[in-house]
């Protein structure tokens, strides 16, 4: 599984068989013992949650409650890439 996240809060998520998941943004809350979580939600219903004071990150499949723990294999930069604006009928916009 491989997650990325973008500027402007918008995380991507890939596992093998060509499937793609999307979220924008994160939720901010806290655990039943009060530790504060970052919760990513994407579009199927599947949770990426982060202990925002330590970084430990684990997901949650849709449908199931237990927490799975993740860890990172790597971080990579990713290069942005600046894109031409272009309107409704596919003109260019300066």
């Amino acid at each position: 599984m491989t997650v990325t996240q973008a500027q402007y809060g918008l995380t991507t998520l890939m596992w093998p068989g060509d499937n793609f998941q999307i979220a924008a943004g994160n939720q901010r809350s806290k655990t039943d013992n009060g530790v504060k979580v970052s919760i990513v939600l994407f579009r199927n219903g599947d949770q990426m949650v982060v202990n925002t004071s330590d970084d430990d990150t684990f997901f949650s499949y849709s449908g199931v409650q237990k927490l799975v723990p993740c860890s990172r294999s790597s971080e990579r930069e990713n290069s942005a890439v600046d894109l031409q604006r272009t309107d409704s009928s596919g003109n260019v916009a300066s």
